[in-house]
This record gives structure tokens, C-alpha cells and sequence, in this order.
């Protein structure tokens, strides 16, 4: 066995020598075959279930109201009466019309039978009767128009709104949320457009709030994005006692497939450079530098595609003063 001074290397091998490098001090992972699960974080929105903008459909003064800001409104509950005194009037002036058309028609047809009358008459008498009942439609659908009701159970917005107040169709009062559930929304790189599919499961987390949270897959959209290269999803949360609110930002964790055989090596081991990455390898006890190509990352380590083999030992420390063909002594040994 050579021995050299203490601090010296190896015979021939001094301060001004020309034989073989210095053998180094370095740490070191066996490449060893591991299961991977493929995951992807994005950014996503949190939003409304269902949310419109309560608008009434023609211009009048409001009579009722029953919209208390931030409260809750049940689906088919009246929340405004707009004045609408003429169009009543109106439509009992119709029903009282029609009660006597067909009372008319009726006796007209009575006597259709005997032959007291011509068929001519009794069609006339028929005529009004539908013109009066169309026009009777008509006084229903506008008395309709002036009744606004929740479309759905939801909570109020913030609204200006007051009896007596004047409103028209464009401008609208207050806006309902329905917020139990939630949609997620969130888009994900086209690459991993055919590894997500409705029902699968999602995890996400609100910023100020520890727990992370779940929802599932319910829609996409039936096309990537040609703009961003993107797939629009959309997942349903819970969103158990309404303490989440539509708008919050949410960041999204997705896991995409699991795969069993994967070289895996620690990420202090790559070496990034113009035209690619390479590693440092053991040899039989000596560095040699290796071009590896690299895909999936997690939070320690990276997939090794091709460049190396399951047992081969890469350096994980050392890299920027360990030259190739140098002699290696391992401190420490990872992945055995």
C-alpha cells in the first residue's frame, strides 16, 4: 500500500507532479429502481356553483322588497314586486270579457243545434273567445315580468335597492351566489391533457389556511387552449359550511399516473450545462463524467431517462473540484 505525507496524495503525485489526480473525498448514491408518482401543481380559482345578477325585466317602481344584504334566498322566492296595479286591472277586465264570451259562445252553440243560429255566428263568437284569452297571455306574461324570483337557493349580495326606488332592465340590484359547492377552476399543460379524466381527485390548499383540500374532477374543456397550451378544468368542492368564498386564489396539486421502474437519482447530483446535464459516476474507484438525459422532478430527486444504470454509484458531492479519471473514497453511501 503507498502512504504518503500527511496531506499529500500518493507517490508522484505532489505539488508540481505530473502523475494521476488526487483521490477525493466525496459522498455518493447508488442509482436503485423506484416508483414515481407524476404530479403537477398549478394556480386555480375558487368559484361560484351557480351566480347571477338579479335584474328585473322592465322598468317600474319597486312595491316589495325582500332582499336582506348577505342573507340567504331560497329557489322561487319572491324577491321584488315592481308596481304593477294597471297590469291587474287589466287582467281582470280580460277575465271578466271572457267569462261572458264563453257564455256567449255557449248559448250561441245551444242554439246552433236547433238551427237558431248560423255557423257563421257561432265561429265569430269562438274568435273572441281566443282573442280574449290571448290577450289575457299577454297581461299574465307582463304582470310575470314585474315579480322577481330566485332562480336558485343562494346568498345575497350587497345592493342599493330600496322600496320606492326606480329601476330599470339594464341595471341590476344585487347578484345571488350559490357557494355550497364550489368550482375549482385551474389549467394544465396540454402534456398532461390524456392523464386526467372526470372523478379524479385533486388537492388544494387557500393562502392563511393549513388543512389542503379536496375536490373532484366533474369537466374539461373538449379542446387545449391554442393560446396558452393549456386544458381547462374544472373540479366541485364541497365546501362544507360555506366558509370558503367564490374568487379566493387556490394552489392545486394533481397527482397525473404512478409508474413502478424509474432510476431516480438525488438532484445535487446533476450538473446543468449549455448542450445538456451530465453526472459524475464511480468507475471501478475513479470519476468519469456521463451526459444523462432527465425527466420527471420531485421535491429531492430526478428521473434519470437514459445516461445510466440501476446500481451505478453518481456523486452527490464534490462536483465542482472532482476532475474525471480523479480516485474517489467515499464518506458516505446512499441508496444501498
Amino acid at each position: 500500500m503507498n502512504s504518503g505525507k500527511p496531506g499529500g496524495g500518493p507517490p508522484g503525485a505532489g505539488a508540481g507532479g505530473s502523475g494521476a489526480p488526487m483521490p477525493q473525498k466525496v459522498t455518493g448514491y447508488i442509482v436503485r429502481s423506484e416508483k414515481l408518482a407524476q404530479k403537477t401543481e398549478t394556480n386555480g380559482s375558487l368559484l361560484s356553483w351557480n351566480e347571477v345578477q338579479l335584474v328585473p325585466e322592465v322598468a317600474g317602481r319597486i312595491d316589495f322588497l325582500n332582499l336582506k344584504e348577505g342573507s340567504r334566498i331560497e329557489k322561487g322566492e319572491t324577491i321584488l314586486v315592481l308596481f304593477n296595479d294597471d297590469i291587474r286591472a287589466q287582467i281582470k277586465k280580460q277575465e271578466l270579457q271572457l267569462e261572458i264570451a264563453r257564455k256567449n259562445l255557449q248559448r250561441l252553440q245551444d242554439l246552433f243545434k236547433i238551427s237558431g243560429v248560423s255557423r257563421q255566428e257561432v265561429d265569430n263568437a269562438e274568435n273572441q273567445v281566443n282573442n280574449i284569452e290571448s290577450d289575457l297571455k299577454i297581461y299574465q306574461a307582463n304582470l310575470k315580468k314585474t315579480i322577481l324570483t330566485a332562480p336558485f337557493s343562494g346568498l345575497a349580495g350587497l345592493t342599493n335597492a330600496s322600496i320606492g326606488t326606480y329601476v330599470s332592465p339594464g341595471n341590476p340590484i344585487a347578484s345571488l351566489q350559490q357557494i355550497n359547492p364550489l368550482k375549482l377552476e385551474f389549467s394544465i399543460p396540454e402534456k398532461y391533457s390524456t392523464l386526467v379524466k372526470t372523478g379524479d381527485k385533486v388537492s388544494f390548499s387557500i393562502e392563511n389556511q393549513r388543512d389542503t383540500l379536496s375536490a373532484t374532477i366533474y369537466a374539461m374543456e373538449p379542446k387545449i387552449d391554442p393560446a396558452s397550451r393549456t386544458l381547462k378544468v374544472r373540479a366541485r368542492y364541497e365546501n362544507p359550511g360555506e366558509k370558503l368564498m367564490p374568487g379566493l386564489f387556490a394552489r392545486v396539486s394533481l397527482d397525473l399516473q404512478t409508474t413502478e421502474h424509474n432510476l431516480m437519482v438525488p438532484s445535487q447530483s446533476i450538473i446543468p450545462e449549455t448542450r445538456g446535464k451530465k453526472v459524475l459516476r464511480s468507475r471501478n474507484g475513479t470519476a468519469e463524467m456521463v451526459m444523462v438525459e432527465t425527466g420527471i422532478r420531485n421535491t429531492d430527486k430526478v428521473q434519470v431517462v437514459s445516461g445510466l444504470s440501476e446500481g451505478d454509484t453518481v456523486l452527490t458531492s464534490g462536483l465542482m473540484f472532482v476532475k474525471p479519471g480523479a480516485g474517489l473514497i467515499f464518506t458516505r453511501l446512499q441508496g444501498r
